[in-house]
């Protein structure tokens, strides 16, 4: 997914905005995966101890529902 958000970055039109937004989503949907089987915990445990995780789904939900202002 990585390599699919940095090669997005250089296409300025429609397909650099879908590519984005497929590996945002993609991104997202992984790591509530990693989140959900690996650290299995109360929501304010997660909140407080795994702050790399909800970062990564944020950036990728965001990536994700974005819009390019054109």
């Amino acid at each position: 997914m990585t390599a699919l958000l940095l090669v997005s970055g250089f296409f300025r039109n429609r397909a650099g905005e879908l590519l984005t937004r497929l590996a945002g989503a993609g991104t997202a949907v992984i790591v509530a995966g990693v989140i959900v089987v690996a650290y299995w915990a109360p929501p304010l445990d997660l909140l407080m101890f795994n702050q790399f995780h909800i970062l990564l789904l944020g950036a990728g939900a965001y990536l994700a529902l974005k819009r390019n202002p054109q």
